[in-house]
């Protein structure tokens, strides 16, 4: 899913977490991918720190590929959030990333559409999920949270809408159910990823590659042929073994990996690690791809922001 902002020929992959508060932590608890971190008691980094995080990933030169602004919910965090797509807005297209888009539960936009509307992003991406075997949200919570990103394109406060969903390995009709929601509602993408949890104090995909292969077959021939692109995010290793096992095409891509299916809609993805890549956590912590998921994590790479990091992180990159 590439908007129409985003230039190919830009590197760079850049997260910026707004908050460390959702109003679903006490639905979805420690089902949370980002509270299985354990870095819940850190201090949030103050706006003003926050918004010159932003000053320098929009001063790079060249420009990021991609800027996502996520949290836990940005949307709770309204001033921030319009603030940087201000800011965006405000850049001419060769001096700012080539896309921008949050994560989100969806259940704030309503409040925020006129704003948007004159500031638009690039993608919103929408986390809807079957609630029994994930312990993620409800049913009724995320419809409501993909319906408001649908309305939102309607009045044309985001170009794309995407929506991820979690595999357990044993929700498969769940998600065939999903599928067909989001197929029957246009929507541009469907993302599905491995279920996680914590194993041996760290966070780890809990499908099998053997799992994953059937759930290959299963897309490809309930929704291969139709017209909702659908993604498998994958780590490199279950990305290699599994393109082995399904016979998938051939390897293309640039920012991340990817490789269609039996000439169908579904495609296999993997980051690609040599892209540079940069996420921001909510208390300031620079954090490089392989640090994102760690538990615990109080020391990375990069340390803590300080003026003139994200350049560094650049330019070392």
């Amino acid at each position: 899913m590439t908007p129409s902002t985003a230039p190919l020929l830009r590197r760079g992959f850049f997260n910026l977490e707004v908050n460390n508060r959702c109003a679903l932590t006490p639905v979805c608890g420690d089902a949370c991918v980002l509270a299985m971190r354990g870095v819940t008691d850190a201090k949030e980094i103050e706006r003003e720190q926050l918004l010159a995080v932003v000053n320098e990933a929009f001063a790079l030169d060249p420009a990021l590929r991609h800027f996502a602004i996520v949290g836990k919910e940005p949307t709770e965090s309204p001033e921030e959030l319009l603030a940087i797509l201000k800011r965006w807005h405000g850049l001419s297209k060769e001096c700012r990333p080539g896309s921008i888009g949050m994560i989100t539960s969806g259940l704030g936009i309503p409040c925020l559409t006129c704003e948007l509307v004159q500031t638009p992003l690039s993608w919103v991406l929408v986390s809807v999920d079957d609630a029994q075997s994930t312990g993620l949200r409800t049913g009724r919570i995320a419809s409501r949270g993909l319906e408001n990103a649908l309305l939102l394109h309607k009045a044309g406060g985001v170009e794309l809408v995407a929506v991820n969903t979690v595999f357990t390995g044993g929700n498969l009709e769940a998600l065939s159910e999903i599928g067909k929601i989001l197929a029957r509602e246009k929507v541009d993408q469907w993302g599905i990823g491995s279920f996680l949890a914590i194993e041996r104090d760290a966070i780890k995909a809990t499908v099998s590659v053997d799992d994953l292969a059937m759930l290959v077959a299963h897309l490809v021939r309930t929704f291969g042929q139709g017209e909702l692109p659908i993604v498998l995010d994958l780590s490199r290793e279950d990305f290699d073994a599994l393109c082995v096992k399904v016979h998938a095409g051939e390897q293309s891509g640039s920012w991340r990996y990817e490789v269609s299916v039996e000439s169908s809609q579904v495609k296999l993805t993997t980051f690609n690690r040599s892209e540079p890549f940069l996420r921001v956590r909510y208390d300031g912590m620079l954090l490089g791809f392989d640090e994102v998921l760690q538990k615990d994590l109080e020391t990375s790479k990069w340390g803590r922001y300080t003026l003139g990091a994200i350049k560094f992180w650049h330019d070392a990159g």
